[in-house]
């Protein structure tokens, strides 16, 4: 009988099983690995076949059989969406964010009449850690300039009629960059 043994991605054999076995018993062939002979269905674990055919258990050998071909999972490298989709995808969900953010800013702005100029860095914190959050980690120049572009829009309205609210505009748009950066 041979037996042919798959360990660290490779077929490896045929071996005779006494030396399958003394190999299993020295550590040089890893405990995960999977064998075959001739006469089995299909690969089975190395430990199955050490626990049945210790030493001196052995027929005498039978007729050579081709090792069918060892077939592991396959998984692809790229199962994850690709770095422009997450990019994509980040300045999507800046621009939504400060699309309702600014919305709801400047409407009750209107409404109330009361203009609270440091809402802004909510607005701009927000736009950040949404592009941060949405692009997976990907990094691309285009989340924080988009995250600031947006939050600038999004503020603008409401900011222009004093010095404070600049100042929150500014530090909005910081914080819109620095979310977007992590």
């Amino acid at each position: 009988m041979e037996v042919h043994v798959f360990a660290n991605q490779q077929q490896l054999g045929p071996f005779a099983p006494d030396a399958v076995v003394e190999m299993a018993r020295l550590g040089s062939i890893p405990p995960d690995a999977s064998v075959w002979h001739d006469g089995a269905p299909d690969w089975f674990p190395l430990s199955d076949f050490v626990q049945q055919h210790g030493p001196g258990m052995f027929a005498a050998a039978a007729p050579v059989q081709a090792a069918p071909a060892y077939s592991p999972p396959r998984t692809r490298p790229s199962d994850g969406p690709s770095a422009g989709s997450c990019v994509l995808r980040g300045v999507g969900a800046g621009f939504g964010v400060a699309l309702i953010g600014g919305m709801v800013w400047f409407g009750l702005g209107m409404a109330t009449g009361i203009r609270i100029p440091f809402v802004g860095l909510a607005i701009g914190w927000a736009v950040g850690k949404s592009t941060s959050w949405a692009s997976r980690g990907v990094a691309s120049i285009w989340l924080p300039v988009s995250a600031v572009l947006f939050t600038f829009i999004a503020c603008a309205p409401l900011s222009f009629f004093s010095i404070y609210n600049m100042v929150a505009l500014v530090f909005a748009m910081f914080s819109a960059w620095r979310g977007a950066s992590e």
